[in-house]
């Protein structure tokens, strides 16, 4: 289980626990103040011995010295009776400054711990991709030439607006979503149980792809631990996943075995560079604006991220299900390793990408008068895609309790 999320369940705990905690201490500290404050009392006033001489006699004997000092006590009871509030008063407010303390303390020592742990957990990180990162200039250069081939036989033939030629957009609210596809108030409510929130995708042929992808490298990049990240990669090379590509209806594929293995490379580079970000904020950013990217803005920012993870994501569902016993169920599996291309019964692909990868896939339907919500396979991480007759997909962002 990833370190942060334990970290801020145990703060989320103590939050809890420690007014419990000093409401307790405040109340016995109280009591004992009572109880102080009742025997000093009874020793003021003149006390009464009984004795029982015998059967029918009892003795009183009375102290005489604090009647003979009755106006010195008068004062002093005075004084007792307005230096208890004070005392009380101080010494609660000496107990929630030491509560206060004690509380940033434990807090200190947990985030000092936590960054330990992801301190070593990094070096860890850094030893371990020593032998799986490749900074090559060239082979990156290569990388950006065919990628780039690809989209101008395809994706930049056709017009789009400006505004929609991000693979990825920014978030929007649940009330945009309800707007922008006049909802129904019981679609609305039905909605609200899944999701706060949504993200739309480049409507082409890959957007199924290109949602399930960013959804999942979220979870790569910022849920799972060092460790898990580093068997994920260590699955992806020891199995040589290919990288081919096909288009249909015109002469161009990428099939060549050293090109597959040049952007398998080049692909695990970059996820190892954006997990090697500290700062989780910088590091969301510099992801977003990756895949997003339609065009070379810079070498961090070249286009190729949407290229790359939508190629890589088609060839591991060819590869699962070529392991799956539903692989006879899928008659038009070629359309898998075809750009812009969806198969007819795309939900077993789903099903199957859902159970090799342990992820929870929530599909929500959109018809004209209704909503329906499929249910994939129920685990820790959340994907969910949503799809219109017409296969637009798009993805939002889970409300998790």
């Amino acid at each position: 289980m990833n370190l942060a999320l334990i970290y801020s369940q145990i703060q989320a705990l103590s939050l809890i626990i420690l007014p419990i905690t000093s409401l307790l201490v405040i109340i016995t500290f109280i009591l004992q103040i009572y109880t102080l404050l009742t025997n000093r009392s009874l020793k003021q006033q003149n006390p009464v011995k009984f004795s029982r001489q015998n059967s029918d006699q009892v003795e009183l004997d009375f102290d005489i010295q604090p009647l003979l000092n009755k106006n010195n006590d008068d004062v002093k009871q005075q004084e007792i009776q307005q230096n208890p509030k004070n005392d009380i008063d101080n010494v609660l407010k000496n107990i929630g400054r030491l509560l206060m303390i004690e509380q940033i303390c434990d807090i200190k020592i947990s985030v000092q711990k936590y960054d330990d742990q992801y301190q070593e957990d990094f070096k860890k990180f850094e030893q371990n991709f020593k032998d799986f990162f490749r900074n090559d200039q060239e082979k990156q250069q290569k990388v950006r030439e065919i990628l780039q081939q690809l989209y101008e036989n395809t994706n930049q033939k056709r017009q789009v607006q400006e505004e929609y030629k991000s693979y990825v957009r920014p978030i929007q609210d649940e009330k945009s979503l309800k707007k922008n596809y006049s909802l129904q108030l019981q679609e609305s409510k039905t909605l609200s149980q899944y999701c706060n929130a949504f993200r739309e995708v480049r409507g082409d042929g890959n957007c199924f792809y290109t949602a399930f992808g960013y959804q999942f490298l979220q979870i790569l990049l910022f849920h799972y631990s060092f460790q898990q990240f580093f068997e994920f990669i260590k699955k992806i090379k020891n199995i040589e996943l290919s990288m081919k590509i096909f288009v249909q209806d015109i002469n161009f594929k990428i099939d060549d075995k050293e090109i597959q293995k040049i952007l398998l490379q080049e692909f695990v580079n970059r996820l190892i560079q954006l997990k090697s970000i500290k700062d989780i904020n910088l590091r969301q950013e510099s992801f977003f604006k990756q895949f997003a990217a339609y065009q070379y803005e810079s070498d961090d920012v070249d286009g190729c991220f949407y290229g790359l993870s939508t190629i890589f994501f088609r060839n591991y569902s060819d590869y699962i299900i070529n392991q799956s016993e539903m692989k006879e169920t899928i008659y038009d599996r070629e359309k898998l390793l075809q750009w812009e291309q969806e198969c007819d019964n795309n939900e077993t692909v789903i099903s199957e990408l859902a159970k090799s990868l342990n992820v929870f896939v929530e599909l929500i339907f959109f018809g004209k008068d209704s909503l329906s919500i499929r249910q994939q396979r129920k685990l820790e991480n959340y994907i969910i895609n949503k799809t219109w007759p017409l296969q637009y997909w798009y993805f939002e962002i889970k409300n998790i309790k």
